[in-house]
């Protein structure tokens, strides 16, 4: 099924089904706290950090409340720099299915030992990436793409 946007007359279903997906709820309220207070690239969690209030500050995902500090030893390091908001939402999808169900950290020693990321796959370069903007791939495309969260998607 492909992507459809929601129009305005959907806000009620989605307010009704947010309260069953938390998780799609914290990410909105991250997403949004970083919005306002960001500017992207975000290059360090540093960065992140002192984007939501500083090490004490506090948010929560997947029903967790943590501290920016309890955040930095679970977000790795590899997911810097966040390029965009499509790109933020990424990472916390990926950072979402990492993190285990409430009852499994439950039984464990730290929330840390039963955390399994993706393992980075090569050292962040060392010389300017090159950059390539939308319009640009687009146009080189033919027009059989189209812009879609976390790059560019093929058109239906």
């Amino acid at each position: 099924m492909a992507f459809e946007p929601l129009k305005a007359e959907d806000l009620t279903l989605m307010n009704r089904l947010l309260q069953s997906h938390p998780d799609l709820q914290d990410t909105i309220s991250v997403v949004r706290q970083v919005g306002v207070k960001a500017k992207y690239p975000i290059a360090s969690f540093d960065d992140l950090a002192n984007t939501l209030g500083g090490e004490n500050a506090a948010v929560t995902f997947r029903g967790r409340t943590l501290t920016m500090a309890e955040a930095r030893s679970i977000i790795p390091a590899y997911y810097f720099p966040i390029a965009s908001e499509a790109d933020l939402t990424a990472k916390m999808a990926d950072l979402a299915k990492a993190l285990p169900t409430l009852s499994a950290v439950a039984s464990a020693p730290t929330l840390e030992s039963v955390i399994r990321l993706m393992p980075a796959s090569a050292a962040a370069p060392t010389f300017a990436v090159p950059t390539i903007n939308v319009e640009e791939v687009l146009s080189l495309a033919g027009g059989r793409q189209k812009p879609g969260t976390g790059g560019v998607v093929k058109s239906q």
